[in-house]
């Protein structure tokens, strides 16, 4: 691709092809020159063929937006110790194209305690462990859930929670 070239940008191309083993009037041959030894015959089509399409660039980027909703012991929405932090973290992919094996990670902030079991991909609860389904989280390693591959226009949510200290 260009350099410069924006999403959906279109552009014509004509494509020529010749068999390698030569050109020439239908009959023509190419003595010893196929796949098992023998006489290569070209045929109706002169052993070369054009087509005309059409490139369409796919370009997709990641936008990830984090949030935080705060729940403190008092009904309030306070700082303070024991306050529960629920963060979300939107991740939109944007545009046309694909992007590729999507890991999307967040560390757990000093002076806070990853509240277990409350990681959510989209409505799926995931297990805080390393195992079969798509996320892991703990207060060390922080919180990491792979998307895999993903086309664009998509978007995703993740959210878990933390205590403040």
């Amino acid at each position: 691709m260009p350099e410069g070239i924006s999403d959906t940008q279109r552009s014509a191309l004509d494509l020529t092809v010749a068999a390698i083993t030569g050109t020439g009037a239908p009959g023509t041959s190419f003595a010893g020159q196929s796949v098992d030894g023998g006489d290569a015959i070209v045929g109706t089509n002169g052993a070369t063929a054009s087509a005309r399409g059409l490139l369409v660039a796919g370009i997709a980027s990641v936008e990830l937006v984090k949030s935080v909703v705060l729940r403190d012991p008092f009904g309030g929405t306070s700082a303070v110790p024991g306050t529960i932090a629920t963060f979300s973290i939107a991740a939109r992919i944007i545009g046309s194209g694909t992007v590729n094996g999507l890991i999307v990670t967040d560390a757990i902030s000093d002076g806070t305690t990853y509240l277990p079991g409350t990681l959510v991909l989209d409505t799926d609860t995931l297990r805080d462990a390393e195992d079969g389904d798509a996320g892991s989280a703990s207060g060390n390693a922080g919180i990491s859930v792979n998307l895999g591959d993903l086309s664009a226009p998509v978007e995703h949510s993740i959210s878990f929670d933390v205590v403040i200290d």
